[in-house]
């Protein structure tokens, strides 16, 4: 199945000229119809839901680009550490921003009595950007082939 721009932009809540900036500096590389529009594979989409995932977690646009172009000549174990510092990075910013007096007080709003700890009913308010749930799951089973890899690493 293929999808066209106008498609794409709002399945991801992007831009037409957002989808055409990353494709200009080379993040994705959508085919083109004999009329000169874009049409977007599926390959090209689960593309830009990584792309987008790394974004999420603070990666750098630099280090994106760098990331797709260099990936072909990465291997496994290389990719594996990337992504894995990248998560703890993301981690240990999260826990940062958790910690904060701003966050405390936001999250303890109406609680009397009890500090320093989150209210079950208002944690679902944090903003986490997460990809879609089939993204998450070859993600989860991607890093369940890396993290062996890496243990030998150590």
């Amino acid at each position: 199945m293929e999808y066209d721009i106008s498609q794409v932009s709002r399945l991801f809540g992007m831009t037409p000229s957002g989808l055409r900036y990353y494709e200009q500096i080379g993040l994705i590389a959508p085919q083109y119809t004999q009329s000169g529009r874009r049409k977007y594979s599926i390959k090209d989409l689960s593309g830009l839901m990584f792309l987008r995932y790394m974004r999420s977690l603070g990666i750098s646009m630099e280090e994106t680009r760098e990331f797709f172009h260099y990936d072909n000549e990465r291997n496994v174990d290389e990719t594996g550490r990337f992504m894995l510092d990248k998560v703890k990075e993301a981690q240990e910013k999260a826990e940062y921003v958790l910690r904060s007096d701003y966050a405390q007080k936001f999250y303890n709003g109406n609680q009397h009595g009890i500090k320093h700890s989150f209210r079950l009913d208002t944690i679902a308010l944090l903003p986490v950007p997460l990809p879609p749930l089939a993204e998450q799951k070859r993600i989860v089973a991607r890093l369940e082939e890396i993290l062996p890899l890496c243990e030998r690493l150590k």
